[in-house]
């Protein structure tokens, strides 16, 4: 039964991020309002959801929980979290627990900025969470100072705009939220599945969105997320303008000359780097229909079995809360039977409000690197 609830939720969050990833976005001006300038009433997890779709600036944060205390003892908390101002963007992590028997616990911030068009990575906070996890590397970055590095992105990143989904496939994805959330038990906020005939007809939902609503979705979703196609030559052209500095000086240091750099480059110039986007097969293959008929036959399947003494100390629970123009749903899994208790949630929260986010300061150059490797391999701990 405990595998049958633990599915049920990651149906649960599927649906939950296909929505809010989709949705389509509203102006500034009219997003999460009642027309007074205040934030939009919610009174239901519907409504909280269909809010979330609209969310275009502010702050986010998405996680989990597991805290299982039967035979398979594990406490493991994470998330990600971050700010997304326009195109601009930060991520940031947390992670805390024991994962297949490897102790973790660190925190970064910022590990990713996107602020005009460049991707800033943060090689320090990279370097923490690999020390957290090993000694050994811990003891191999000692001393050295690791900051942030820019990558250019292509300039189809600022050219396109997201891709959103339809809105009959939006208003089929909220159906079905809301035909999903109804077949539990009410209670304002909060939706619990505790009863066999509950999770019942939770999952002939399911099953029936798997069959009619599913694929379609799932194919313009997929569209919607690849309509620029990046010109590989154009990028890393403009890479090589970027870096062509940097690169010369790095090369000195290696006991090479600007024309060595130079003649490498024109190489690189002469190769078509399309043709190898063009060779590769890089298709998403998505269920077809066929195979989610199939599933949804499963389900149907595992249905017809379920009954209230399976379910006893058990249950799903999915809630939606808002404070102010904070959204906030979460779903979880609770099982009280001995050998597999515990509790596994996630949730997703999103904040209206006026963030920035900006280029960090302090950047390696790509000679800076260059140096920290020179260095690994005079002091022996990197064989080139």
């Amino acid at each position: 039964m405990k595998k049958r609830l633990f599915s049920l939720l990651l149906v649960l969050c599927m649906v939950m991020s296909l929505f809010v990833a989709c949705g389509e976005k509203k102006d500034d001006d009219d997003k999460d309002k009642d027309g007074n300038g205040t934030a939009a009433k919610t009174e239901s997890v519907g409504d909280v959801v269909e809010q979330m779709g609209n969310f275009k600036k502010g702050s986010f944060e998405m996680g989990m929980d597991i805290a299982l205390t039967g035979e398979t003892s594990q406490k493991v908390t994470a998330s990600l979290f971050g700010k997304v101002d326009g195109q601009n963007a930060s991520l940031g992590m947390t992670l805390k627990g024991t994962v297949e028997g490897v102790a973790m616990d660190f925190s970064v911030d910022e590990l990713l900025i996107v602020a005009d068009g460049i991707a800033y990575i943060n090689l320090g906070g990279v370097v923490d969470i690999a020390k957290a996890l090993d000694e050994e590397v811990a003891a191999l970055f000692d001393g050295v100072d690791l900051k942030w590095f820019a990558l250019p992105l292509p300039d189809e990143y600022t050219q396109s705009t997201t891709g959103t989904i339809s809105a009959d496939a939006q208003k089929a994805v909220m159906d079905f939220f809301k035909d999903l959330v109804a077949t539990g038990k009410q209670d304002g906020m909060k939706v619990t599945f505790s009863q066999a005939s509950e999770l019942q007809a939770a999952m002939e939902v399911i099953a029936v969105f798997l069959e009619t609503k599913a694929e379609s979705i799932l194919n313009e979703a997929m569209s919607a997320s690849s309509d620029a196609t990046i010109d590989l030559n154009a990028y890393a052209q403009k890479l090589i303008d970027y870096y062509y500095d940097d690169l010369v000086e790095a090369a000195e240091s290696m006991q090479m000359t600007k024309d060595d750099v130079d003649e490498l480059l024109n190489q690189l110039k002469a190769e078509d780097l399309n043709s190898y986007i063009e060779d590769a097969d890089t298709e998403v293959e998505l269920p077809d229909s066929a195979e989610l008929a199939q599933t949804a036959a499963e389900i149907r399947k595992a249905k017809e079995s379920i009954t209230d003494e399976d379910l006893a100390g058990g249950s799903v629970t999915i809630e939606g809360s808002q404070k102010g123009s904070t959204y906030r749903v979460s779903a979880s899994v609770i099982n009280t039977d001995e050998e597999s208790a515990g509790t596994v949630s996630v949730y997703y929260e999103v904040s209206e409000e006026s963030v920035s986010v900006s280029a960090p300061k302090d950047v390696n150059s790509l000679t800076d690197l260059v140096e920290i490797l020179i260095n690994f391999a005079g002091s022996g701990d990197l064989d080139f």
